[in-house]
């Protein structure tokens, strides 16, 4: 009797398993071009995709001497993680993303077994020293669970060293009078880089009322500001000054969400002509950022599946320069990026997904938050719910209370860890029969909110146009993933500042 109840109990949990329906969503990662790149498995390789991403193959990595075929999947803006549907998670736990990708390796089709490690970077908005490497488990129902965090390759990293010397200098010198995003004695500091040469700084930062006779602006902003004049620093040589400068700015791309944004503090007060500097940068040797990929970008959510095969020249996602295309078809086997600075390393011993991420809770900041999403659609069982902090690269969904009619966001202890007052979006997209739903809204974190989300009825193409515009009333899921360079300016231009 009681093995036939077994058997019974059996049959009836493998029915209910065939017959639930799998909630369909549109945002996969088949969202996402895959670019394939053909290498000789018995020489070293150097593959670059077209965000960014380099991965070194060594020699031998696969059996036999036949070519392989490796298959990259990049997943670093906002706007690619929202249209993979990759949320960032680890067993239920919240996390910030530096960026995704996938990679995987085949002959005639059949997958390969990787044999020696790959060692690999992708490009950093900015440098997190909690973020870790996690492996992606993909679960029944195709989304992804990040586990097995393990630290990031470590190698030296001139970027990272200043970063580090320029925050100690910061602390020493600059925090009894300034903070990065609150006004203090003097004005905020993230973002002040853009309003006054490097070179200008150099003379400011040593010697303030030297540099504000020769400034009126600067005196100006001083009269407005507090009327006090800042100390100056004359041992600073100029490395350490563009160390501290480095420091602050990647401290505000942490925290983009902390900047002022009506108020300049400082820079700019009403009434004083401040110096536009943006033909003005000194001679020499200077960073600066470029952009790896055009804006434009095609996303066609219902159907992008279909044209994922194709190969990367034909029509691509990203739509890389004849030069890149040229670089894929011969596996980059000579190429070598420009710097290695701004970027996440790491090495990895299996293939599939994988994600540079550090766990979101308890971030120092956050608030945990109560957080609910309220539709008008009648059949809200059947959507999916995602929140999206593009500032963070943070994707999550919602679980849907029949109680209470309300999607919940139950990531710590029924609540949710955020920043207050950080932009965010709420996303839903569903399919009935043949036809599409979905709504889309952005809000500002509070501490008790429910926000509310009205779902409509869509086609393909108006779908695609919500990816196509990638800003949502003011906040910019932008695709363009800087790349830093090194360039020269002549000292004999007159629209330069002299040395």
């Amino acid at each position: 009797m009681k093995k036939a109840l077994l058997l019974i109990c059996t049959f009836l949990l493998i029915l209910l398993a065939c017959t639930t329906e799998k909630k369909h969503s549109f945002l996969t990662t088949d969202n996402i071009r895959s670019q394939t790149f053909n290498i000789n498995p018995t020489k070293e390789n150097r593959i670059v995709g077209i965000r960014g991403g380099s991965f070194t193959i060594p020699a031998g990595a696969f059996d036999g001497t036949e070519s392989v075929v490796i298959e990259l999947k990049e997943v670093y803006a906002p706007i690619e993680i929202l249209a993979a549907g990759l949320t960032t998670e680890s067993n239920g736990e919240l996390l910030e993303s530096g960026g995704m990708f996938y990679i995987n390796a085949k002959r005639d089709g059949k997958v390969l077994e990787l044999k020696k490690e790959i060692k690999g970077s992708i490009p950093a908005d900015y440098i997190n020293d909690s973020m870790k490497l996690f492996k992606g488990e993909v679960e029944e129902n195709e989304n992804v669970n990040w586990i097995d965090p393990v630290p990031l390759y470590s190698q030296p990293d001139s970027n990272k060293i200043c970063i580090e010397a320029g925050k100690q200098l910061f602390q020493t010198n600059c925090t009894s009078c300034h903070d990065i995003f609150k006004k203090l004695t003097g004005p905020a500091l993230a973002n002040t880089d853009k309003k006054y040469t490097r070179q200008d700084y150099y003379k400011l930062i040593r010697n303030p009322a030297a540099f504000g006779k020769e400034n009126d602006y600067f005196a100006c902003e001083i009269k407005a500001y507090s009327g006090v004049l800042m100390t100056g620093f004359p041992d600073l040589h100029d490395q350490e000054i563009d160390c501290m400068i480095e420091y602050i700015n990647n401290e505000a791309q942490k925290r983009p969400d902390l900047i002022i944004e009506t108020d300049s503090s400082f820079w700019g007060s009403e009434g004083c002509n401040v110096k536009d500097v943006s033909t003005n940068f000194p001679c020499g040797l200077r960073k600066i950022y470029i952009d790896t990929v055009p804006k434009t970008i095609d996303f066609n959510l219902p159907s992008l599946h279909d044209e994922a095969g194709k190969d990367i020249t034909d029509d691509s996602l990203y739509k890389p320069t004849d030069e890149l295309e040229d670089r894929m078809r011969r596996g980059f086997g000579d190429y070598t990026p420009t710097t290695e600075n701004d970027r996440y390393s790491f090495s990895i011993k299996t293939l599939g997904w994988f994600n540079i991420d550090a766990y979101y809770q308890p971030l120092k900041g956050t608030s945990i938050v109560d957080l609910f999403v309220d539709t008008d659609f009648e059949e809200e069982e059947k959507l999916e719910i995602h929140v999206f902090l593009p500032a963070k690269k943070l994707l999550t969904v919602g679980v849907y209370h029949a109680e209470d009619g309300l999607f919940h966001f139950e990531k710590y202890k029924g609540q949710i860890p955020m920043y207050l007052n950080d932009k965010a979006v709420v996303f839903a997209v569903t399919s009935i029969g043949k036809k599409l739903y979905y709504g889309i809204s952005s809000f500002k974190v509070k501490k008790t909110q429910t926000i509310k989300l009205k779902i409509k009825e869509t086609d393909e193409e108006t779908l695609d146009k919500a990816f196509r515009k990638m800003n949502i009333d003011g906040i910019d899921l932008d695709v363009i993933t800087k790349k830093e360079i090194v360039v020269e300016i002549p000292c004999n231009d007159s629209t330069h500042s002299p040395k």
